[in-house]
Parts: structure tokens; sequence; C-alpha cells
């Protein structure tokens, strides 16, 4: 507020607003000054709000300024990444089977709200050969899967991670670290794998967690899981495994 002339120093302003979210924490004055006034965006929509400022004085016409506030939808990501843990991945080359493979996902879920028409996307990336996506842009609330390949992976540790970002919006992201160890399994013989169930004690725990993870996933090895080995490497028993097998399922 500049006010000149005569008495202009003991001339007193006033100033008005018009709009709950503006609030004048300096609303008048004597001579020269200045009006000042706060935005609170409490309780507001995303959009365009306007008011206007009056301010009067005896004498003079009085003058107005139009605020204009803008408020935009803004949105924060999260990512819940579950347990993190390492996953040990029991792989025997020697067989036909996809034993490398395994399967694992997180959840991406957005906090605040996206704008816009439709629901805001999920994407997923990764520099990893061996992380394969199942389902690469996930709805706001949703998991992205992926599958762990390491037929072709060296025994040992390997770390990657997947990235999750906004899709239009790649600041917004999260990040997974998978980490996945590798332990390659010797095949065993049937003949010792038959004499596991029979009697124990013939195969290590790497090869009945490797039987077990790629027949029932019980939690143990059983007949069930030598079954699916026989049946998907091909291997014929002979007249004496057969025999031991009929014991074990209580055939005569």
């Amino acid at each position: 507020v500049t006010l000149s002339g005569d008495n202009s120093g003991s001339t007193a302003w006033s100033a008005t607003k018009r709009k709950a979210w503006t609030t004048l924490t300096v609303a008048s004055g004597t001579g020269s000054g200045k009006v000042k006034w706060n935005r609170s965006t409490s309780g507001l929509a995303a959009g365009t709000y306007v008011d206007t400022i009056t301010v009067t004085a005896a004498g003079v016409s009085s003058r107005t300024v139009i605020d204009t506030l803008v408020i935009t939808q803004t949105t924060t990501a999260r990512l819940n990444k579950g347990g993190g843990k390492t996953r040990t991945i029991k792989d025997s080359r020697g067989t036909t089977a996809s034993s490398g493979q395994d399967t694992t996902s997180v959840t991406a879920t957005l906090d605040g709200e996206s704008g816009g028409t439709s629901a805001p996307k999920w994407v997923a990336t990764t520099g990893a050969s061996w992380i394969r996506f199942v389902d690469g842009a996930t709805p706001t609330e949703g998991a992205i899967v992926w599958t762990r390949d390491v037929s072709q992976l060296p025994a040992g540790q390997h770390i990657d991670s997947v990235v999750v970002s906004l899709q239009g919006n790649p600041v917004m992201r999260g990040v997974y670290t998978d980490t996945v160890v590798v332990v390659v399994v010797a095949d065993p013989s049937p003949t010792n794998a038959v004499d596991e169930l029979v009697r124990g004690n013939r195969l290590t725990g790497d090869q009945r967690d490797f039987f077990d993870a790629t027949g029932n996933r019980n939690g143990r090895f059983d007949l069930g899981d030598f079954l699916a080995w026989v049946d998907r490497n091909g291997i014929r028993l002979n007249a004496s495994l057969t025999a031991q097998l009929a014991e074990v399922r209580g055939e005569p």
C-alpha cells in the first residue's frame, strides 16, 4: 500500500478478503505499508482458487489484488518389499527339468491421490537376465510378479534389483533388491533315490530339497517327489527298483 500527498502519513487503510482459505495477518495500517496474508490449503481439493483482497482508505478509491491459488494432486510412492530375504535355489544341472525356476512377488501401493481419469500404473524394470516378469505393469494396488530362472547362472550368490516406478513419473519409484543363492545339486542315481525312500540317509540334504522343490513341495522328500522326477526325466526303472517301490506303496 503506497499513499502519497497531503496527510498520507496519517491516513488509515484496511484490507478485506472473501475466501475462507485466506487469512489476513496484516489487515490494516497507517500511511504506506504492506498487506500480508496466508493461504491454507487444508481441506481443498485439487483445482484453481481465486480470492480478492480489497484495500480501502478514506478519500481514495479502493484497490484490489487478485490472488490465485492452484492446487495440484500429488502422489507419493511406497513399495511393500515383503520379507526381502535371500532365496536359495537348489538346481540340478543333470536333468532336463526347468528346475532352476522360482517365483516371487512384491506389492506396490500408492499413498495419496493420483489425479486423472485412469488409475496410475506401476512399471517394473530390471537389468537382471535371470529375472523375468510375469506382469510388468500393475494397477494401483497389485502384485508385481517375476520368476527367477537360474538355469544359466553359476553356483553362488547373485544380487540384482527390481525397480518399480510410476508410469509417466520415473522419479516416483521403489527398489527391491533380489538375492538368490544357486546351489548346483549332483543328480542322484535312481538306486540311491529309491534307497532313500526305503531306508533313508542315501541322499544329501540338498538333493532332498531339490526333489521336493521340483515335486509336490510339501517340505520333505517322498514318493510323489520321486515319481515326478522319474516322469520328468524319462527314467526307466529296473525290476528290482520297481519291486522296492511297490513295497513303499504298500502294494503286494
